[in-house]
């Protein structure tokens, strides 16, 4: 294939499906108590799962996981559609995770979300705070600052005392003595400081430390709003910061060039761990010297104890299951993100357990499974270029219906086999028998033309889960200008004796002039990849805009798709 883009197909993937939890019951805590990683050796699977192939036929072959969806004040949810198959789907419904999930433990009105923070930047820890203009009077909030909390340019610290408060319902006043508290979440990231407040009409503030000359400072009692205060409060002085998610709306980020102080005052827990880590991350972040191979190998050190959080046994759904694995550290993929955590696999359900990083989103910090019984189909996948990855499809364990799928990178390929061995006895996308299966049922007319194609996507590595390797499918028709579709007229379709990169003779003609010049390298015909996160979100810019912004800085292209006849003559 030689599509320049993906096919605009892969733009009707706006719908979810509802996805259900497993509530959590009292119980008693496994015998011993013990809360270290099992050790237990692996077994033999012999449960009664049938054993694949025609059992199946009616199960879609791939599941769609769609892009996030804006749900009142909920950002980083995601749901599946049951592709050509089941027809219906629904939304899903305030922060749910996946199938019989334990539960995400997201709070319902969290509008922060890791896609808000630079690539590669994670998320570590957060605190209850209110950030005030009173704890320092030397200066006042410079525009924007808090998304509408304070206006007013920064000034020195020799000037006046005075400020100017915005309400929410846009009056003004200017006083020389209130204070403006802000009430919300103070989160420590490996690069940033970001503030959320709990009014969903003011933005979020990032902070970057590569813009602080100094790491955040604690404020002494006299310098706070109240003095009386129980714990302590911290100021950070950046050169420049960014308001995001103003007014609850999906925006680009506004940067503020300004000197400005940002006070925070700790509501139910002293600063002192926040102030030590973020010394560490400042002084990392603004030292030149330090390659970025060196900031990686020092943020994994210094979040070690963090990710090596052993399996907490309370959260097995029945006390009498039995561990097939041990704790595997992996990574649950979703597109542009990743959450780490720990997987292990029972006699009965397969859990995963977030590290204590980037724990907000759908799977939030408690602990998902799903049922063995439910698992309908499998995939091995890549995380890179590395074969480590898989991709699990489950159903509803009483009508078989595909509802959605998990994708799972692990440490090493080893511990990716080991939880092939453990799963029940269905069909593998990656496995020839598959695809063999699925162009028999194709061309006997029980399987859709639709389910082939995702059937042949999720066969050649392709998943939902991952932008860089998001299915594509052919472009079949070019007539878009007729006012009926002649199903029946060849014309209406594109010529499928030659690829699409040679459907434009003089194109073709250019690209082989071009190779035949190449010297001292391997030579090719075409440069560029037809399929690449940014192609992708071009055409899903709408249904999943935060990942765009994510995947620009805080930017949107003005390219837009106004015309389906100018795209497609542009790609063949």
């Amino acid at each position: 294939m030689y599509h320049s883009r993906p096919s605009p197909s892969t733009r009707s993937s706006v719908n979810a499906t509802s996805s259900s939890h497993t509530p959590r019951r009292r119980r008693q805590r496994p015998s011993g108590g013990r809360t270290e990683i099992f050790s237990a050796t692996h077994q033999p699977h012999s449960g009664n799962y049938g054993s694949g192939g025609d059992q199946y036929d009616d199960i879609p072959p791939m599941q769609t996981l769609v892009g996030q969806q804006r749900r009142g004040a909920t950002s980083g949810s995601y749901g599946s559609f049951s592709g050509g198959v089941s027809g219906g789907s629904s939304l899903v419904g305030g922060c749910a995770g996946g199938i019989g999930s334990v539960g995400s433990g997201v709070n319902a009105q969290t509008r922060f979300s890791p896609l808000l923070l630079e690539s590669g930047e994670v998320h570590i820890h957060d605190w209850a705070a209110v950030a005030t203009s009173g704890i320092s009077r030397r200066i006042g909030l410079c525009s924007s600052a808090l998304g509408g909390l304070v206006t007013g340019v920064a000034t020195s610290s020799n000037s006046g005392q005075h400020c100017h408060h915005v309400g929410t319902n846009g009056t003004s006043s200017s006083s020389s003595s209130t204070s403006c508290h802000v009430p919300g979440r103070l989160r420590l990231c490996s690069r940033s400081v970001v503030f959320e407040p709990d009014d969903p009409t003011r933005g979020i503030v990032r902070i970057p430390f590569a813009k602080c000359d100094a790491p955040p400072a604690s404020l002494s009692s006299s310098s706070s709003s109240n003095s009386s205060q129980l714990y302590g409060s911290v100021a950070i002085h950046p050169s420049r910061h960014f308001v995001m998610k103003e007014g609850n709306a999906v925006r680009p980020f506004d940067m503020i060039d300004a000197h400005v102080e940002f006070a925070f005052e700790f509501r139910y827990a002293p600063p002192q761990d926040f102030l030590t880590m973020s010394a560490s991350l400042h002084a990392t972040c603004r030292d030149t010297r330090v390659s970025s191979a060196d900031a990686a190998a020092s943020l994994s050190n210094t979040l070690r104890p963090r990710l090596s959080r052993p399996f907490d046994l309370s959260s097995l759904v029945d006390v009498r299951e039995r561990p097939r694995t041990g704790g595997m550290r992996c990574e649950l993929m979703t597109p542009l993100l990743s959450n780490p955590g720990c997987c292990v696999v029972t006699d009965r359900r397969i859990y995963f357990q977030p590290a204590e990083v980037n724990n907000v989103g759908p799977y939030g910090t408690r602990t998902s499974s799903w049922a063995l019984s439910a698992v309908r189909a499998c995939a091995r996948r890549y995380k890179g270029l590395r074969d480590r990855a898989m991709e699990i499809f489950f159903g509803d364990e009483r009508t078989g219906v595909g509802r959605s799928s998990v994708l799972m990178a692990f440490a090493t390929k080893a511990e990716r086999e080991e939880l092939f061995q453990c799963l029940p006895e269905v069909p593998c996308h990656t496995d020839r028998a598959f695809i063999m299966s699925s162009s028999r049922k194709w061309r006997e007319g029980t399987m859709s033309t639709y389910s082939y194609l995702l059937s042949l996507n999720s066969a050649a590595g392709r998943s939902f889960h991952d932008l860089s390797r998001y299915p594509v499918f052919p472009w079949v028709i070019v007539d878009f200008t007729s006012s009926s579709l002649k199903l029946n007229d060849p014309k209406t379709y594109r010529d499928f004796t030659k690829p699409v990169g040679a459907l434009n003779t003089e194109r073709l003609e250019y690209y082989r002039e071009r190779m035949e010049g190449m010297h001292g390298m391997e030579p090719f015909l075409y440069g560029t990849h037809y399929s690449a996160p940014g192609y992708v979100l071009y055409y899903l810019v709408r249904s999943m805009p935060e990942h765009m912004l994510c995947l620009q800085n805080g930017m949107l292209s003005m390219r837009r798709i106004l015309c389906i006849a100018n795209l497609c003559n542009s790609c063949i």
